[in-house]
């Protein structure tokens, strides 16, 4: 509770009354992350979402350790794109898109064309 509260008066989010908390980006990518290893652990089912939230920004290598751990993978393609690190994203679904093992979340081609529909066109050099 007191992370989301945090995170609710984060620039224009403040609510009625509350002055916003200007903190740098390296103290916001580390409530982030902090909130991060709290859902995994307490409310996995709601790691997906936040990580797709556009102000979400984590430590990349203190979460994914723990997706992997947790064998969250949609939640760590949706991590390396919320960092940029949409070759990563892309790789990863490559690797467990074309894998053995049709059980894993990734597994097909789904998972990948879902991906690059939302990258957009503006990452055209990635895919071509």
């Amino acid at each position: 509770k007191y992370l989301n509260a945090l995170r609710r008066r984060r620039g224009a989010d403040a609510g009625p009354g509350q002055a916003p908390l200007e903190l740098s980006d390296a103290v916001w990518v580390q409530v982030n992350t902090a909130q991060l290893r709290a859902l995994i652990r307490a409310e996995p089912e709601n790691v997906l979402s936040f990580l797709q939230q556009a102000d979400t920004k984590c430590d990349v290598a203190v979460a994914e350790p723990l997706l992997l751990e947790y064998g969250m993978f949609h939640e760590l393609v949706a991590l390396y794109a919320s960092d940029g690190g949409h070759r990563r994203a892309l790789e990863l679904l490559a690797e467990h898109g074309q894998g053995s093992d049709e059980s894993h979340p990734l597994h097909g081609v789904q998972p990948t064309i879902e991906y690059l529909q939302e990258l957009g066109g503006d990452h055209e050099a990635l895919v071509f």
